[in-house]
């Protein structure tokens, strides 16, 4: 065959840096087949990359080897001298999509000049009109064989669905969605459902990423794997809120290292417990949309993580000289292709635009792009007052409520936090009803304020009986 149908060295090359560098594999095995290398070899050490990837093993020369020879593969793939030399030219992992691309492109060569001459060899003795629907349906199926594209006969749709409510009945009472933690929040939603995009808006120090650490610490009490994805703070920076959250020292105290023995006792009790749970997090600044997306697949393959916190939309870099609107929108879409492909939920903490200061936030002043709320499965956004006084603060709860303007699946409404700033734990207001009351009331007339007590006297009266009005009367 003419090497204008394939690309040996792009191969070797994609073969060697995924060797070299795991993370790339991720983004590989997503759109790569083994059938689209033309080297019989290159297929079976695809093929076996990919298997001790998704067992959770570091794919290496040594590891591949090993496990080739164990399965009796290793003649078959030119023997440990040739996979020894696949990284041997391999300069950066950077050109991975490269070459990656160049194996797609020669493979999608092949398959329309076989289908072109198979066409062109019953040209003349078929129906024109099946010749040319059978042409169509092998174009499409190459055009699929590297996109998403999946179109679902009723066969299938039934199938699957009888699946699903099999699936439903079977797990009948268990959880199905991941509860975070605030119990009105958890009732509204179900939890957060596996291919969810949860989207959490706020303006600056009003405790967004606080919000997201105390959920993702309410699911490590319940032993729920989670990944922690921050373009914004260092994981020791995230460490010292969770250590703070769980020991109720502060930050400044944790920092100084002045500690008494029942503060060191407590601040090593600590870091023993979260050694022992599951949470995994990156913490690459100016983080890349791709490098973003291979860090979530590495997290769900390697580690199980069932739900990716993102810290925050804003910080995540698109290459490309487009228009800052049009960035976010790619990051939008592809969080959620993201969380249907590793059918898990993907909370994005996100900043508000500066017209929500001062006033009750709503769905349009998300950030950057109205992509972002099309996209999204839920929308939460969190309010309240900046606490503008010292840090010890005589009152060391701040009121913050938290509003679900988006539910596609659901009920909206509105859940009453509590926010203790000294160690940024956020908890769920046991008065929810006379947090809703006061809220109300705050937004009525003094005339209507006035009919709603009476109308309200009223109610309680009647539920009196004639004894108890006496008694309150004399009162």
């Amino acid at each position: 065959m003419s090497k204008a149908f394939f690309d040996e060295t792009s191969e070797r090359l994609l073969l060697g840096t995924m060797l070299l560098d795991n993370k790339c594999i991720g983004d590989v095995i997503s759109k790569l087949t083994p059938e689209m290398f033309y080297n019989p070899k290159h297929r079976i050490i695809f093929e076996n990359i990919i298997r001790l990837y998704k067992s959770g093993v570091n794919a290496d020369i040594c590891s591949l080897n090993a496990f080739m020879m164990n399965n009796g593969l290793i003649e078959k793939a030119g023997g440990t001298v040739y996979i020894a030399d696949l990284t041997s030219d391999v300069i950066g992992c950077s050109n991975a999509e490269f070459y990656m691309n160049n194996v797609i492109r020669h493979a999608q060569s092949r398959a329309l000049k076989a289908t072109l001459s198979e066409g062109l060899g019953k040209l003349g003795s078929s129906d024109n009109a099946e010749l040319i629907m059978d042409i169509e349906d092998r174009m499409f199926r190459i055009s699929a064989a590297t996109t998403a594209t999946k179109i679902w006969t009723p066969e299938e749709l039934a199938t699957e669905y009888n699946e699903y409510l099999k699936y439903n009945e079977e797990t009948c009472g268990e959880e199905k969605g991941i509860k975070v933690g605030f119990p009105t929040l958890d009732r509204m939603t179900d939890g957060f459902q596996p291919e969810d995009v949860i989207i959490i808006g706020a303006r600056p120090s009003i405790g967004k990423t606080a919000l997201g650490i105390s959920m993702m610490q309410n699911l490590l009490e319940r032993d729920v794997p989670c990944g922690f994805i921050s373009a914004e703070m260092s994981q020791r920076q995230i460490m010292t809120r969770m250590i703070s959250q769980r020991t109720r020292i502060d930050g400044p105290t944790i920092r100084g290292g002045m500690y008494t023995d029942e503060m060191r006792r407590k601040l090593y009790e600590a870091t023993s417990y979260y050694a022992s749970r599951k949470f995994y997090i990156d913490e690459t600044s100016n983080i890349t949309l791709n490098n973003l997306v291979s860090s979530a697949r590495h997290m769900k393959i390697h580690y199980g993580v069932r739900i990716i916190f993102i810290d925050y939309i804003g910080l995540i870099t698109v290459d490309g000289d487009g228009p800052v609107w049009e960035k976010v929108s790619d990051v939008s879409k592809s969080l959620k292709s993201l969380a249907r492909e590793l059918k898990i939920p993907i909370v994005a903490l996100s900043q508000l635009g500066r017209e929500a200061e001062g006033n009750t936030p709503n769905i349009s002043n998300i950030r950057g792009s109205g992509s972002v709320e099309q996209d999204a499965d839920l929308v939460i956004l969190l309010n309240g007052e900046r606490d503008l006084t010292c840090y010890k603060n005589p009152n060391p709860f701040l009121e913050r409520d938290l509003t679900l303007a988006k539910h596609r699946n659901g009920p909206c409404g509105k859940v009453y936090l509590d926010f203790e700033k000294e160690f940024t734990i956020f908890t769920e207001d046991p008065d929810q009803e006379g947090r809703a009351e006061e809220d109300m009331l705050k937004s009525m007339t003094e005339k209507e304020r006035e009919a709603y007590f009476e109308q309200k006297n009223r109610q309680v009266l009647a539920s009196m009986s004639q004894q108890e009005v006496r008694k309150w009367q004399n009162s």
